[in-house]
């Protein structure tokens, strides 16, 4: 392909991407379509509050912590503020819009990490006279297998989280306490692992332990924090519930994996934002991982004193693999959880 004809496909790719994801002022176009869409989501599931029908000044400040230029700022504040005056306010406090938005907007990078590669392998395989119909089809499909598969997941885990939120006393409990039981649960040997591995081998790892840490929270009242590289961390409020789902993913990640597995069990005082979690007892649960031997999970003094005595092995001191830790009481946690 001459230099000329690379430019005029990549021009032509562009007015596709501008057509359908753009944030221009052309009110009959695609983006500003989707733009009200999502933004009248948004207003119905409470994440947009204001005064008068004007854009709040958080809100403002918000969109920009969320990376909007001033251009695109410009379109969806306008576009904002004209919902505002068409609907009711929505009943969520204004202070916690911007924590709600950094988690949109972390969910949403990983998201589209994930879709640009399938767009991009698409096109490759394609003549370059096919590609920009072909991109258009496309973004059209991730568009509405997107706002159909938020909605089926969105729902299904905020049913499931808000079921065990609320269970009880556990609202009660969570204004009145901070506190969570962290579990870590990485792969041993991992580095070394993917040394000699090639990329067939890392996804199957990847994946089997995504299968695996989501069959073992199902129907516990577990939450997945995060996914880290070889590992991923849990939460909850019951330690009982956190230590049985760490022993039993370190089995499960064992049976399908041809690695060992480990976990460390922390509790203490959490800050949440933006639907992660941070603290000393999430650091804690990573330290004690590190000092676990293959196949076992290790507590630290204050989550293995709230697991029952025939779930636990007995305390004793080790010293954790980093120097603002030092020594600690531990106990190994038990499988007849």
């Amino acid at each position: 392909m001459s230099d000329e004809d690379a430019a005029g496909l990549a021009a032509e790719l562009a007015a596709v991407l501008e057509r359908r994801l753009g944030l221009g002022d052309d009110r009959h176009g695609g983006a500003r379509q989707a733009i009200s869409r999502v933004l009248h989501a948004l207003e119905d599931a409470g994440l947009v509050t204001g005064r008068g029908g004007e854009l709040s000044p958080q809100a403002a400040a918000t969109l920009r912590r969320a990376g909007f230029d001033d251009v695109r700022r410009e379109v969806v504040e306008r576009e904002l503020a004209s919902l505002l005056r068409q609907r009711s306010v929505a009943r969520i406090p204004t202070e916690a819009l911007p924590t709600l938005v950094q988690a949109y907007v972390r969910a949403m990078s990983r998201i589209v990490s994930a879709e640009v590669p399938i767009v991009r392998d698409e096109l490759r395989r394609l003549p370059a006279a096919e590609r920009p119909a072909r991109l258009e089809a496309t973004l059209e499909g991730l568009h509405g297998m997107g706002a159909a598969g938020f909605q089926l997941f969105h729902r299904l885990g905020l049913h499931e989280s808000l079921r065990v939120a609320l269970a009880g006393d556990a609202l009660e409990e969570a204004t009145a306490s901070p506190e969570r039981t962290i579990a870590m649960v990485d792969l041993v040997g991992s580095t070394a692992y993917l040394r000699q591995v090639g990329e067939p081998e890392l996804e199957a790892l990847v994946d089997g332990l995504f299968e695996a840490t989501q069959n073992a929270v199902v129907g516990r009242p577990v939450q997945v924090v995060k996914y880290v590289g070889d590992g991923v961390f849990l939460s909850g409020t019951d330690t009982v519930a956190v230590a049985a789902v760490a022993v039993e993913l370190v089995a499960r990640l064992q049976a399908a994996l041809p690695l060992a597995a480990r976990g460390g069990l922390a509790r203490g005082p959490v800050v949440e934002r933006a639907g992660d979690l941070f603290g000393m007892a999430v650091n804690a649960s990573h330290a004690l991982a590190k000092a676990a031997r293959p196949g076992r999970v290790l507590a630290g003094e204050d989550a293995a004193r709230r697991l029952p005595p025939a779930a636990r092995g007995r305390l004793r001191e080790v010293e954790l693999p980093h120097a603002s830790l030092g020594v600690q009481r531990v106990a190994s946690v038990r499988a007849d959880l």
